[in-house]
């Protein structure tokens, strides 16, 4: 039976009632499984896994200590960048005993130095003595000839002597340096004059001199004699 509403449409529709004390039907299922049938044989052992356990903890250990080296290298890398740390080196100091040998080589120099140098004239007897002594004097005159002849001052003794007394007394050798003045001494022979003498070790230099108005004392002759 069902309810209407008021177009005569039903609204609930009335289930068959059940029993409740009718039993479920039994489900129909499949048997239990029935044990296996009883062999003679004893089952066979299973396979022995221990040696490839053995080998994955010893690549897992491998796998591990590499990462931790690898992880401490990056970690000193980092710690390096990061972290200002201050080592001090050790110094070694090495002190070798080193002998040093110099060799001084002293060169020899030879310097020439051009030296120009600008004689002068030659000594020469003063020309105010290149005259005539007075007349009762003939040392000075003969010591003048003497002087002239050893500074070889030719113009001075011309003029105190002849042309041939000159040419005999320049002819002679030696500078004089060892001839002494012994004076003059009045001769009669061969003709009236005066003779002056200089000596030296062995023999003497004598020369001849005369007086005259017109030209004063002048020698006339020159000559040497031995001892």
């Amino acid at each position: 039976m069902s309810d209407q509403d008021p177009h005569g449409d039903p609204t609930r529709v009335d289930l068959p009632s059940v029993d409740p004390t009718r039993a479920m039907p039994a489900a129909t299922g499949a048997p239990p499984p029935a044990p296996p049938a009883p062999t003679d044989e004893p089952p066979a052992e299973p396979p022995d896994r221990r040696w490839w356990i053995l080998v994955a903890l010893v690549a897992t250990v491998l796998v591990i200590g590499l990462a931790i080296v690898l992880l401490g290298g990056d970690d000193d890398a980092v710690g390096s960048t990061t972290t200002s740390s201050t080592t001090t080196p050790e110094t070694t100091t090495t002190t070798e005993a080193t002998t040093t040998t110099e060799t001084t080589t002293t060169e020899a120099t030879t310097t020439t130095e051009a030296t120009t140098t600008t004689q002068g004239p030659p000594p020469t007897v003063a020309p105010g003595l290149c005259v005539s002594s007075a007349p009762d004097d003939p040392e000075t005159t003969a010591q003048v000839v003497f002087q002239a002849w050893t500074l070889r001052d030719e113009s001075c003794a011309a003029n105190l002597m002849t042309s041939d007394a000159f040419d005999q007394l320049f002819a002679l050798s030696g500078d004089g340096s060892d001839m002494t003045f012994v004076g003059c001494f009045d001769q009669e022979d061969p003709d009236p004059h005066t003779l002056c003498s200089y000596t030296y070790p062995g023999g003497a230099t004598n020369v001849r001199i005369n007086y005259s108005d017109t030209e004063g004392w002048k020698v006339y002759e020159v000559f040497q004699s031995a001892d």
